[in-house]
């Protein structure tokens, strides 16, 4: 029989939580992979795979396969844990929402874009209901589920929902707020996709390209995406140079 969590051990293993937050922001991401799996690992030793703190722990280490870009990985385990959360927490538990949100957005990074709409529309709207349509988890997924409407060919309802999140993200954090830049992003490659509206395509890529150079940095991955989105735009407009150039600095 699985034992209760003491309390002396709850507080080591926020402790070791947190220095893995550290390893990270020191660039250590192999380490704090590492330390993740082993408390994920002690925890379900200790009360099995349908506990709580287990739970919450494959989101730890699903943040490490993340940021490693190990998608694989991450779906696997977002995979198996998303049922027990459904089932433990409840289909419109917060935790159980955010875990549906990483998986859309883990499959979205995947190109699995039936997966991501599917997965995706359901989360948005129980996102919505449960932290509201301003709510950044909220607007994630938004992201995601855009860009699967995206790449399935689905112009109408990718420029939609894009122009809504760059709207919504713009009002609630600002246009220089990573949300902002990635919905700029990714309104523009709609635009570009449709060949219509060549100038805004361009415009919005390139605003979306200086601001996250500006606010996150040139080696950031959002700003890397943005680059290679206004790249692709230039490309499939004829500015072949201009593209060349954006793809050797990705």
């Amino acid at each position: 029989m699985k034992r209760e969590l003491r309390i002396p051990f709850v507080i080591s293993t926020g402790i070791y939580s947190i220095i893995g937050d550290l390893q990270d922001e020191l660039g250590d991401l192999k380490g704090s992979k590492e330390l993740r799996i082993h408390i994920k690992d002690q925890i379900q030793n200790l009360v099995g795979v349908n506990h709580p703190y287990y739970l919450a722990s494959v989101q730890d280490v699903v943040k490490s396969y993340w940021k490693l870009r190990e998608l694989k990985e991450a779906e696997a385990l977002l995979q198996e844990n998303l049922p027990r959360l459904r089932e433990v927490c409840g289909v419109q538990h917060p935790n159980t929402i955010v875990g549906a949100g990483n998986l859309v957005r883990i499959f979205t990074l995947q190109g699995k874009w039936k997966e991501a709409e599917e997965l995706g529309l359901q989360t948005m709207e129980s996102s919505a209901s449960v932290f509201g349509r301003e709510h950044k988890e909220t607007l994630h997924i938004a992201i995601s589920l855009a860009t699967a409407y995206l790449f399935r060919g689905r112009w109408a309802e990718a420029e939609e929902l894009n122009k809504q999140i760059v709207d919504t993200s713009n009002k609630v954090f600002g246009q220089e707020h990573p949300v902002s830049l990635f919905a700029i992003g990714n309104l523009a490659s709609t635009y570009s996709r449709q060949e219509l509206w060549e100038q805004q395509a361009q415009e919005k890529g390139s605003q979306a390209v200086e601001m996250s150079k500006t606010v996150l940095g040139k080696q950031h991955l959002e700003t890397l995406t943005a680059m290679g989105n206004l790249a692709r735009t230039f490309s499939e407009n004829g500015r072949l140079e201009e593209a060349e150039m954006l793809e050797k600095s990705v």
